[in-house]
């Protein structure tokens, strides 16, 4: 190993030099990051659009929270009402938090890129509404009549990414 002379004035700006190296690398980790996330949405809402006459892809922000309940008594797909019935009750589970804070704290430039790759689509972050079918797969139920939820199963409520070509 080879020791080289630094001079006092580079000793000084050495702890500014690896500050920058540190938070240009965290920059290119975040914004590595979010391509990974657009290109998912992307691949998956592409895929939606070829194989199906589905109009929108909601795509479920990992470890957010979900709102499940157990009431008949649904206003909107957006609200769930508690009712005052022992067995009827609404939960909120977190997951993953730390996934669900790089989604919130990046979701401007999540939804600013998504939004230029599908010119005349509605991009938006919202809360929908799922149901599993008896097949395991979920189902966006968030535009459906209300008077048909009770029929079709207890919707769970998550907050999501939704591309809209319709």
């Amino acid at each position: 190993m080879s020791l080289t002379p630094i001079s006092r004035d580079a000793m000084l700006s050495l702890k500014a030099l690896k500050d920058e190296e540190i938070r240009q690398k965290a920059e290119s980790d975040r914004k590595d990051r979010i391509l990974k996330i657009v290109q998912e949405i992307y691949d998956v809402a592409k895929r939606v659009a070829e194989k199906s006459t589905n109009t929108r892809y909601a795509h479920k922000i990992p470890g957010g929270w979900f709102r499940r309940s157990t009431l008949l008594g649904i206003v909107s797909p957006h609200l769930v009402f508690p009712s005052h019935h022992q067995n009827n009750h609404i939960t909120l589970e977190s997951m993953n938090h730390s996934d669900y804070k790089f989604y919130t704290d990046n979701m401007e430039d999540i939804l600013a890129y998504l939004r230029s790759l599908f010119p005349g689509c509605v991009v938006d972050q919202q809360l929908c509404s799922f149901v599993r079918g008896r097949n395991g797969e979920e189902y966006d139920v968030t535009t459906v009549d209300n008077a048909l939820l009770p029929a079709l199963g207890t919707p769970t409520q998550s907050e999501v990414i939704v591309v809209d070509w319709s």
